[in-house]
């Protein structure tokens, strides 16, 4: 399998906080009610190979001069949120199958320059002989049903400046929405077309979001979520003798599985823009691409759905949009359920009308969210398709590789104490 590349150049990594969130609070314009606690947990694996065999992972132990792996971090949504700290609510732990004990930094939450979705770093300082690596990431979360007041919301006026901590949300994804190599920029073209090259603020953000929404909806045929199962993803025990094992474990299984998933096969913003056609994973990136230009902080959200049965449609994805509005003291955030929307038959012939998920939902009640990005937005490989984490070295990667994902959603347990996920580890 070919391997992929960021798009973006390698990027100078700076820490961001990690506090949890202040919490959710009902305003006259949104609100959250039934609060729910699930445990998310889902498990990042990859097989560095020299060879493009499909099967069994072929490569014996290869060795690096340091070794870092990064996963997604996703801390609230719209409807969501961590938990207090007393309930360990976000570890995220890295398990390897290397020759000999490793030096191993604490992880770390990051970003780079060019996004402001976070990712935890799992870094391998020192020299390494490795086969396999993962990281395994548990979030208990709070979710909610929430209720969005459209009529009272559309016409809060445009914010003399965003927070600063919007702004972020503003900058064109440097992974997924990047010029076509034939130059121009046809989501700027379909912004303009859907305006009639007026400025986009001339209507209150709210009724802009809702329209743009509906010209992408109208704009897309989606074929369906588009993710691929994890080919040649075979049993390993993934072992380290570091003592540390309260971030290292040992004895990690990772079994063949038919929920693991070997990535999503996601377009570029400016390739769906032209072709008309994607998943449902492409239209959240060209809506998000779409928002973005038009001056409208938004970011896609990943999650898993508890209530999904299906492996190909557990994983979701959706669109959330800021608001700031004068009679509200902190901004807050109003999703866009574009499966549903879709499903429903929305688009721009009917966006004056009420569309139930444009904000209010049940739905993201039992989807907490896992990622702000199909890739991470710096320079870490990845093999294939995105698969929300990637690795990188100093040292030279392997050209091919295997990547696994797997994922699960459970209640969480009445307790207020430590949850431990691999109580048979």
């Amino acid at each position: 399998m070919l391997r992929l590349l960021a798009l973006a150049a390698a990027m100078t990594l700076s820490c961001v906080s990690s506090a949890q969130p202040s919490g959710l609070q009902s305003n006259r314009y949104i609100s959250y009610d039934k609060p729910k606690q699930l445990i998310v947990r889902y498990r990042y694996l990859i097989y560095p190979d020299q060879t493009q065999r499909r099967g069994a992972s072929t490569n014996d132990y290869i060795e690096y001069p340091d070794f870092a792996v990064v996963v997604p971090y996703a801390p609230e949504s719209a409807a969501s949120q961590l938990v207090s700290d007393e309930f360990d609510a976000f570890r995220s732990s890295m398990v390897i199958n290397a020759l000999q004990p490793v030096s191993y930094a604490q992880p770390t939450v990051v970003h780079s320059p060019e996004s402001p979705a976070p990712y935890i770093l799992h870094d391998f300082t020192g020299p390494l002989a490795l086969r396999a690596a993962g990281a395994i990431v548990v979030a208990r979360v709070t979710t909610y049903d929430i209720e969005f007041d459209e009529a009272a919301a559309k016409d809060i006026p445009w914010p003399e400046a965003w927070p600063a901590n919007l702004r972020g949300w503003l900058k064109q994804d440097p992974v997924h929405d990047v010029p076509p190599d034939n130059g121009g920029d046809p989501v700027s073209d379909l912004l303009d077309k859907w305006t009639g090259g007026n400025d986009p603020k001339q209507i209150p953000p709210v009724q802009l979001v809702k329209y743009l929404t509906g010209c992408v909806l109208s704009h897309v045929r989606v074929r369906g979520p588009e993710m691929f199962s994890a080919a040649g993803y075979s049993d390993a025990v993934l072992l380290t003798d570091a003592p540390d094992t309260s971030t290292v474990y040992r004895d990690i299984q990772f079994r063949r599985s038919t929920q693991a998933i070997g990535g999503f096969n996601v377009q570029n913003a400016a390739e769906t823009a032209v072709k008309k056609t994607g998943s449902e994973h492409d239209l959240s990136i060209l809506l998000v691409a779409i928002l973005r230009r038009a001056g409208v902080p938004s970011r896609v959200v990943i999650g898993v759905d508890d209530e999904e049965s299906s492996t190909t449609k557990k994983c979701k994805s959706w669109v959330e949009f800021a608001v700031v509005a004068p009679d509200v003291a902190e901004p807050f955030w109003v999703p866009i359920d574009v499966r549903e929307l879709k499903s429903d038959g929305r688009g721009v012939n009917n966006w004056k009308q009420p569309w139930k998920h444009f904000g209010t939902s049940e739905l993201f009640r039992h989807t907490p969210p896992i990622a702000y990005h199909f890739h991470p937005p710096a320079g870490y490989l990845s093999y294939n398709h995105p698969s929300l984490g990637g690795i990188r070295s100093s040292g030279e990667l392997p050209g091919y590789g295997t990547e696994a994902l797997v994922f699960e959603v459970k209640s969480a347990p009445n307790s207020t104490g430590r949850y431990d996920p691999w109580p048979n580890r």
